[in-house]
């Protein structure tokens, strides 16, 4: 099979064999010169959309704390909590119910 005949690729390929390339300085010296400038608040805008990635990458599980947890779960501190951790669950638990 002949690739060349494919969508005329030969024909293409001829052209680019023929296609001169200029060097950079002369293109732009024949184009001008162009500029590109970067608005304060755009720069703001690609900085925050960079933080925001990093805090989605970043866990909401702290394992250090889990695993604190779980140790403590295991030795029975939490079994018979006190008085004022009970008080501090519950205010915290009436305070979740009545923002919602």
């Amino acid at each position: 099979m002949n690739i060349d005949k494919v969508n005329h690729a030969g024909q293409i390929h001829a052209l680019n064999e023929k296609a001169t390339v200029r060097p950079q300085e002369a293109q732009s010296a024949s184009l001008g010169n162009d500029s590109v400038s970067i608005s304060q608040a755009a720069l703001q805008a690609r900085e925050a959309a960079q933080v925001q990635k990093a805090v989605a990458q970043t866990a909401d599980v702290r394992a250090d704390r889990v695993r604190e947890v779980k140790e403590k779960l295991a030795r029975g501190e939490y079994d018979n909590p006190s008085n004022e951790v009970l008080n501090h669950i519950a205010t915290r638990l009436t305070t979740a119910v009545s923002n919602d």
